[in-house]
């Protein structure tokens, strides 16, 4: 009965967390989300601290596996903690084809996301592509899902790590041969798929993603019934597939 309690709460704050710019500090929608104040969030570094740059970290405490199969050299991966959309706590650059674990600190909620220092690093909003979210509950497991529903730059995978062997993905190229209706440029200059909610939802990548990913593995419809899954032991595998910065 916990477990669906927990499961439940999760997923109703998942839909208020898939953020747009989350400039309003008095916590009202905006969009189709909900900001908090920075006072409700513990976070795990100051604003105000450089962005830490890892080739992987030590493999203790809550954090993920990031495996790059992706088609670019140029791909980092950078995690944001949530309500902070213009300053990455930290970024992995890892070799296409490896695998490395980043560890979070024990409140971390937040997403890991496609991109680029030139670009992730400038002070600004970039909310455009696949986000691979995840957060730390109170009894230490971690939640986590992906998500095309801020655009899409590449599919790939989450699986727990804790042996029940939870995982969804979706492992099909989706950017090559998209409809042109369906893509809108990223901040890096890369076509990808446009967003899926909000104030100007793009039916045609909607279409496009459904006719490529099941809604039951990722997030592409706003619904309550999203692809959640937990590991317990706080640590999930993320494998980014076939995306470009």
């Amino acid at each position: 009965m916990i477990e669906m309690v927990l499961a439940v709460i999760w997923l109703s704050l998942l839909q208020f967390s898939q953020c747009v710019p989350a400039g309003d500090s008095n916590g009202r929608v905006t969009g189709h989300s909900v900001t908090t104040t920075d006072s409700d969030i513990q976070y795990c570094g100051a604003l105000n601290d450089p962005t830490i740059k890892t080739t992987g970290d030590d493999e203790d405490g809550p954090g993920f596996y990031i495996t790059n199969n992706d088609n670019s050299s140029a791909v980092k991966y950078f995690l944001y903690e949530n309500s902070r959309d213009e300053h990455p706590w930290k970024y992995l650059s890892l070799p296409v084809g490896t695998t490395a674990f980043v560890s979070v600190c024990k409140t971390w909620q937040g997403r890991v996301v496609r991109g680029v220092p030139e670009v992730n690093l400038d002070g600004k909003v970039h909310n455009l592509g696949t986000w691979f979210k995840s957060s730390i509950g109170p009894n230490g497991s971690m939640w986590g899902d992906i998500s095309f529903q801020e655009g899409c730059d590449g599919g790939g995978s989450i699986a727990a790590t804790d042996g029940s062997y939870a995982m969804h993905k979706c492992y099909e190229d989706l950017l090559t041969g998209a409809p042109p209706k369906a893509l809108v440029t990223k901040q890096t200059g890369t076509k990808v798929l446009a967003k899926t909610v909000g104030d100007a939802p793009n039916q045609a990548a909607r279409d496009w993603e459904l006719s490529k990913c099941n809604a039951s593995e990722v997030w592409i419809n706003e619904n309550r019934d999203g692809p959640v899954i937990k590991s317990a032991n706080g640590i999930l595998e993320f494998v980014f597939y076939n995306g470009r910065a």
